[in-house]
């Protein structure tokens, strides 16, 4: 069904249905964009390399030099782009933000009570995956430094937990004697992110 759309937009690299896509986009003369989504930055890159080597070398240096164009999220991962050499050319547009899910914010202080923490304290909030790319131990770094500020300090860690992080984060806090101010919550959804938002005072 390709041939009835003007344009592809192609989200990942690595996974086998690139070259499908590709040879489809190809085959009905649709021109198509891929966005790489930081799966060409050094760190991800070095992650299997040696596959990732041998895919870019047999496949996909040609899927993305026969690209009508790079999609790039940040200037960045452009500029990491640049040292492949590819053919295609590289735009740079951020991931949008859709503010209208913020209009209608919840009440102030139903997660602090849930967990436990004081209305007066001050509270960090780390979103995201629990992933050491995302270097969820600086959050709990910060954490540790803020217990010599005056009155309590809090961590709400709220993301999906990828490679079994949990336990290695809670063990540095203990070991700074700052568990109890910590709060991994997993994944959040819906209402449950903004209230987060809400209850937080600093976004790591």
């Amino acid at each position: 069904k390709i041939k009835y759309f003007d344009l592809v937009v192609l989200e990942t690299l690595w996974e086998y249905i690139a070259g499908p896509v590709v040879a489809a986009s190809k085959r009905h003369h649709v021109p198509y964009i891929i966005q790489p989504h930081g799966q060409l930055l050094p760190w991800c890159i070095n992650q299997k390399r040696l596959k990732k080597q041998l895919y870019l070398t047999l496949f996909g240096r040609r899927y993305l030099s026969q690209a009508a164009a790079l999609h790039c999220t940040a200037p960045v991962e452009a500029e990491a782009i640049k040292s492949f050499n590819f053919r295609a050319p590289t735009f740079v547009v951020p991931n949008c933000i859709d503010l209208t899910r913020f209009e209608n914010m919840p009440g102030h202080g139903h997660m602090r009570r849930r967990l436990g923490i004081p209305e007066d304290a001050r509270v960090l909030l780390f979103m995201g995956r629990l992933h050491s790319v995302k270097r969820p131990d600086l959050a709990i770094s910060t954490l540790i430094a803020a217990q010599s500020l005056t009155g309590e300090v809090h961590l709400i860690m709220a993301g999906p937990d990828e490679t079994g992080m949990n336990e290695v984060l809670i063990e540095l806090a203990t070991q700074a004697g700052c568990a109890n101010y910590l709060h991994i919550v997993g994944f959040l959804d819906g209402d449950d992110v903004l209230q987060a938002f809400t209850d937080s005072d600093i976004l790591i």
